[in-house]
């Protein structure tokens, strides 16, 4: 485990790692899942996420697992979690168009690993879970 991201009011990384985030931007605390006020955020949608304070380069094997909603579709490509373009690439879990997307950048331009999901299947104020696995 190199990081671990339960939200209790902070975005510290509780795994031990000492790989705690950085709010920046149009972020707040907001109610999680199961009702518990300050145990998730919010993003604006255009300046909002959350930096770690090492970039995680996670160049290998790597599975991430994320819990999201809307409250309004997105205009723009909305990344739900990803890594900023280390050596050798990029990865992460995005929302294009209403659909669920995967990726892992292998070379120039980048791979688009494509939809998971072949319908649109995203309803506003309705929690999802997603995981994506990259291996080698």
């Amino acid at each position: 485990l190199i990081a671990s991201y339960p939200f209790n009011g902070n975005s510290n990384d509780e795994s031990g790692n000492a790989n705690n985030g950085t709010v920046i931007g149009g972020v707040n605390l907001t109610t999680d899942r199961f009702g518990n006020s300050g145990r998730a955020y919010s993003f604006d949608g255009v300046t909002g996420n959350i930096a770690t304070n090492n970039g995680l380069s996670i160049t290998n094997s790597v599975s991430v697992s994320a819990w999201f909603k809307f409250n309004s579709f997105p205009a723009q490509n909305t990344f739900i979690v990803t890594q900023d373009f280390p050596t050798p690439g990029p990865w992460g879990i995005l929302v294009k168009d209403n659909y669920l997307s995967w990726y892992v950048a292998t070379e120039t331009p980048f791979y688009w690993s494509g939809n998971v999901t072949h319908n649109p299947v995203f309803e506003l104020n309705k929690w999802y879970h997603v995981v994506g696995l990259r291996t080698g």
